[in-house]
This record gives structure tokens, sequence and C-alpha cells, in this order.
């Protein structure tokens, strides 16, 4: 049983997507084989849902951790292949960088510092919805080289 799979059993056989439907499009278009960066990718954001489900801190402070310990990591134009999954990722991270610093703290903790609570936790729930489509991705990029 494939990750995505374990997924889809644990999320009612269905990945739920921003737009609110549960279908995709084939990913057959991509012009060459990202599996290597996107299976970076998938495991930074496997990363940060551990971080998200394990760490002792409040939930902003959780969202934080996952941002700069792994997402910041991801180089989208190296390790999301599909360009809309692209801009998106890069609208969440070009958000939660704008904060404004305050004496130590960094552009994500002074995004999340000035935010309620109910933010943070939108921004997770992207954040796992995100994962589960990436794993999606990888699933039929390998199902296509499968085919080749």
């Amino acid at each position: 049983m494939t990750k995505c799979s374990t997924l889809r059993i644990a999320h009612g056989g269905r990945h739920a997507h921003s737009n609110g439907t549960n279908s995709h499009q084939p990913f057959s278009h991509l012009p060459y084989d990202h599996n290597m960066s996107l299976t970076y990718a998938v495991e930074k954001f496997i990363a940060a849902r551990d971080t998200l489900a394990t760490g002792p801190d409040r939930i902003g402070e959780r969202l934080k951790d996952a941002w700069v310990y792994s997402l910041v990591n991801i180089a989208p134009e190296r390790d999301i292949p599909d360009p809309d999954l692209r801009t998106e990722f890069e609208e969440h991270r070009a958000r939660l960088n704008s904060g404004q610093p305050i004496s130590q703290e960094g552009t994500i903790a002074a995004y999340i510092n000035t935010q309620p609570e109910e933010i943070a936790s939108e921004e997770v729930r992207w954040l796992l919805t995100f994962l589960y489509r990436l794993e999606e991705l990888e699933e039929e990029m390998e199902q296509l080289r499968g085919k080749n």
C-alpha cells in the first residue's frame, strides 16, 4: 500500500482539494521527471505534519516550527513540478514571510505572532491538504514512469 493509499483510507477514501472538489487534473503534461525533487518536497511536508501533530506548543508555534525547520528548505521551481501547486506554495510561503520582525524573531514568527489562532489553524489545514495533493502527484508520476 502506498503512502497516498494509506492517507486516502484515513481520510474517507478521497483527497479534498482546495477548490472544494475531489477530482484532479492528470499530470502527464509535465515536461520531465521531477520525481526525486518531488519526493524531497513530500518528505519535508511529512516532517512539517509531524511537527504540527507532536509539538508541545500552541498551534502558531508548531506552524512556525513546521515552516522554519522543514518547509523553508523547499525550492518550488525544483521540487514542485506542477505549476499550479508551485504557485499555491509560493503564495503561502510569501504570506508567512510577510511579517515585520521585532527584535530577534524572523519574518515567519513575526507574521504568526500577529495573527489570531484561527489563521494558524487555516494554514495548518492548507498544509495538510497540500501534502495529500503532493502525494497524489507523486503517485501519478510513478504510475506514468511505470508505463514508459
